[in-house]
């Protein structure tokens, strides 16, 4: 093991004993299965270092740059675990069709492979290939296991769902039509992508064993294992009901059906659809990008990922216990400015009082 992780393993234990861990595990793992609502309501605060979905780090940078971030947020008792997250590149699944990465700066996309309904059908067998990104993406698993010899869980890889990697190897435009006009060719694309997702799946959940984290609600969050599965739908933002529920719903079953449930994401204001998604087979929660908690109360019994600015969280953990939700909440905006390895006993001060608060609102 090299020395610079070594030394920041060590740290690490020192910030996150086990009790800590435990306590936090504990309080996650009750809103996905016991429900006690004696027991406070988890919460983690937004990374204050880490670019975890938009940057892509040299694989030896980011293995360093996610242990930092354990550390410097760690003299905070939230609710975060300390684990890995290999990052989300938009090219994952497309490149496993045979789509051409394309490198924008710091994040990557793919080239389209379908130019009309017929090519639907052409499509090849997905599959991992070697160098390509998902690949690249396992292998960086590995090394997080490796380099710190399993020290550290390691959550899954943001791969994105079905509907908008069809978009991406298509166009949303010709994809949104053509499910219009020919839904069960758009079915079976929808099915060919749920196929590679399970097998993409599979990969990192055999290789990482005990340590594999199965979920990307965020890339710094927690879930049990046996947990089912996450997926990213931000395209419902723009569909209706009917078609959510006929087009969307579909793919996210066969996925829920093979590993035992399934937590659904989009960004946006998809209020509109949530009755729709709320019928999806074995719909364990819903990670809301911008929703508030207030705005998802017809959810019921679905657990709820949510973000939350600083200025409404005390409010919305109140609500949130008051209405007896199960729910897992985010707070951005929670650090101050500036390098974290220049905070000083102010900063450090202003967190913790902030922490108080919202503790206290939490119920703990």
């Amino acid at each position: 093991m090299r020395a610079e992780i070594r030394e920041r393993l060590k740290r690490i234990a020192d910030l996150y004993p086990p009790e800590r861990v435990e306590k936090s595990r504990r309080r996650i793992d009750n809103i996905w299965k016991d429900r006690d609502p004696s027991l406070p309501l988890p919460f983690h605060y937004g990374p204050c270092h880490l670019d975890y979905y938009d940057r892509i780090y040299r694989d030896d940078e980011r293995i360093i740059v996610a242990l930092d971030e354990m550390i410097y947020r760690g003299f905070v008792d939230d609710d975060y675990i300390p684990g890995f997250f290999p990052g989300c590149h938009q090219g994952t699944i497309p490149e496993m069709f045979g789509a051409h990465e394309e490198v924008l700066g710091d994040v990557t996309a793919s080239a389209p492979l379908i130019f009309s309904p017929e090519d639907i059908d052409k499509l090849p067998e997905p599959e991992i290939r070697p160098g390509g990104i998902a690949d690249r993406l396992l292998a960086l698993q590995r090394r997080f296991v490796e380099e710190t010899e399993g020290a550290i869980p390691v959550n899954v890889m943001d791969m994105q769902g079905p509907a908008e990697v069809c978009a991406k190897l298509w166009s949303y435009e010709e994809f949104f039509v053509a499910a219009c006009t020919e839904p069960e060719l758009c079915l079976r694309f929808m099915n060919k992508i749920a196929a590679a997702f399970i097998m993409l799946w599979e990969a990192q959940r055999r290789q990482l064993g005990e340590l594999f984290v199965p979920t990307h609600l965020w890339g710094w969050s927690y879930a049990p294992s046996g947990n089912g599965a996450t997926l990213s739908q931000d395209g419902i933002v723009m569909v209706s009901p009917q078609f959510c529920e006929e087009i969307y719903n579909p793919s996210a079953e066969l996925i829920s059906d093979r590993f035992g449930g399934i937590t659904v994401h989009s960004c946006g204001d998809f209020r509109h659809v949530l009755s729709a998604l709320l019928k999806t087979r074995g719909l364990r929660g819903i990670h809301a990008g911008q929703l508030a908690i207030t705005e998802l109360r017809e959810a019921g019994s679905v657990t709820l990922i949510a973000n939350f600015p600083l200025e409404r969280i005390e409010a919305d953990l109140r609500f949130a216990r008051r209405e007896g939700l199960s729910c897992l909440l985010n707070v951005s905006g929670f650090w101050p400015g500036g390098e974290p390895a220049q905070w000083g006993a102010e900063q450090h001060k202003q967190c913790l009082e902030r922490h108080r608060r919202i503790a206290a609102a939490a119920g703990r």
